[in-house]
């Protein structure tokens, strides 16, 4: 006999492999639909990337980082044509 659902949110770490031959590391958040009797997907995190023909996971940008740089960029903007004294 089956287990029954027990409706919290679990979190897995899946492969998912690209047409390129890579390999996706992915960190997903899912929860089981009794009704549609299958996993929902309510989140997913890309945490590495393993390369065609490698064995070892490369660390992929965090988000923290892409933020980062997306306010330094911000920062220096200037718009054009404004002359200030």
């Amino acid at each position: 006999m089956p287990a029954k659902p027990s409706g919290e949110v679990k979190t897995q770490v899946v492969n998912v492999t690209q047409k390129n031959g890579d390999i996706y590391v992915m960190e997903r958040q899912v929860l089981y639909d009794p009704v549609k009797k299958y996993n929902k997907i309510l989140s997913s995190r890309l945490i590495s990337k393993i390369p065609k023909g490698e064995k070892t996971p490369v660390p992929t940008r965090s988000n923290g980082q892409r933020e980062r740089n997306l306010h330094q960029s911000r920062e220096s903007y200037r718009p054009r044509g404004s002359m200030s004294a």
